[in-house]
């Protein structure tokens, strides 16, 4: 009976969707949209791993539907964002195929550290307002865990070292440098490398990469720096092989609502610490 019940409720939820997906977003108001919105990310970690249905109703390990993968197969093709352009129907379901298979099924950990938020703030710096991306991820701490800060991207700092290559992808040039045989003279020429503070990072080792963060609280403890307000909030997740995905908070009136999937991509194991470096560098992913 318990089997049959399960059964039952899993062609209910694939009926209750197809026929979502047959009328289209055609709601005005209604608990639709707040039984199907994703309102909590800790939410959205429950229903992509198949542990909450969408009356908020939660399974535990004991149910019968409990990570259920049909179910989660239905739960995942409503947590993407609809309306965006970025992903493929055929890649959203290569991905669904993936977490969900029954003999490698993947699912999220929020107490894991491969995942970062990404905290666009405001910051008062030399008396001026200027956009700030904090970086945060997930840290274990004795029993349990907490949100630290990882990194910082502040145009004010990165504009001071543009001739970092974070990626490591630009070409050799020569640039500025102290004669092997400065020692010679007591390293006299050192005052010639400073008078020439527009590249001066070019003088430093080639293992040589600034620390915004350092610099960032550097300036809030001097008061150089003073934080204001938090404008948006959204996270990376790097912890499914092989794969990446963005999580935006979307407010719409419609069933595609909430913390939605923004952004999907295929990202093989070795190449994920590049767009790691992407993200928190890249001045384009940044509100300006």
């Amino acid at each position: 009976m318990k089997k049959r019940s399960a059964f039952l409720i899993i062609v209910a939820a694939l009926m209750y969707c197809a026929e979502i997906m047959a009328q289209g977003v055609s709601y005005v108001e209604g608990n639709e949209f707040v039984l199907a919105e994703t309102k909590q990310v800790n939410q959205f970690f429950r229903r992509f791993n198949g542990e909450e249905d969408y009356d908020g109703t939660r399974f535990y390990s004991s149910d019968s539907l409990f990570r259920s993968p049909l179910l989660r197969q239905v739960y995942l093709s409503n947590l993407f964002d609809k309306l965006s352009t970025n992903m493929s129907d055929s890649m959203k379901n290569s991905f669904i195929f993936n977490v969900t298979d029954s003999y490698d099924p993947k699912f999220l950990n929020h107490k894991r550290n491969d995942w970062y938020a990404q905290v666009d703030v405001m910051i008062s710096y030399e008396n001026q307002k200027h956009p700030c991306t904090l970086f945060l991820k997930m840290e274990r701490e004795n029993k349990g865990t907490k949100w630290v800060l990882a990194n910082v991207y502040f145009q004010p700092f990165t504009h001071l070292f543009k001739g970092v290559d974070y990626f490591g992808n630009e070409a050799y040039k020569p640039g500025p440098y102290l004669h092997p045989k400065s020692h010679e003279i007591k390293f006299v020429n050192l005052k010639k490398a400073f008078d020439r503070l527009d590249e001066i990072e070019k003088y430093a080792a080639n293992e040589f990469n600034p620390d915004y963060l350092t610099l960032f609280i550097y300036e809030l403890k001097r008061g150089n720096a003073k934080f204001l307000d938090v404008k948006n909030v959204k996270f990376h997740f790097f912890q499914v092989d092989n794969w990446y995905f963005e999580l935006s908070s979307l407010s719409r009136k419609s069933m595609n609502s909430g913390w939605l999937i923004t952004d999907l991509m295929r990202v093989a194991e070795k190449d994920k610490e590049i767009l790691r470096k992407y993200i928190f560098f890249h001045e384009n992913n940044h509100a300006n």
